[in-house]
């Protein structure tokens, strides 16, 4: 039963690598995605902090001076490139689920499902 969504042990490698563990993933999404804004957050202050102006402008007076960013923000390269590719991930997952809204039968019913017991940001107690 290895492709149905159960690890079975008798399946070579390859077969299990294919496993996707999706109630997992929701499970984690909602502290995934707290972490995200507070990584977001902070790398903004410190931009704030540190050159008295927003990421955005900052940026572009980078690029527009010529700096190189790989090499005049190296110690902040590594935490932006992290903190954009698990926001990929993020936003692969909330395309997903759109999708799934759009365009499955039961699409809007399961959205809300999926959205009230794993994606909004307060748990939902009573629901």
């Amino acid at each position: 039963m290895g492709k149905s969504g159960i690890i079975n042990e008798q399946l070579d490698r390859e077969e299990n690598g294919a496993y996707h563990d999706i109630i997992t993933l929701f499970k984690i999404y909602r502290s995934v995605n707290w972490r995200m804004q507070v990584k977001v957050n902070q790398v903004k202050h410190r931009i704030q902090r540190e050159y008295g102006t927003d990421i955005d402008t900052f940026l572009d007076s980078i690029y527009q001076a010529g700096m190189d960013i790989n090499q005049d923000l190296s110690d902040m390269k590594e935490r932006i490139e992290s903190i954009n590719r698990s926001n990929k991930f993020l936003k692969l997952i909330d395309e997903a689920v759109e999708l799934m809204r759009k365009f499955h039968p039961q699409g809007e019913r399961y959205y809300w499902v999926l959205y009230y017991s794993y994606m909004s940001a307060y748990r939902a107690e009573n629901i």
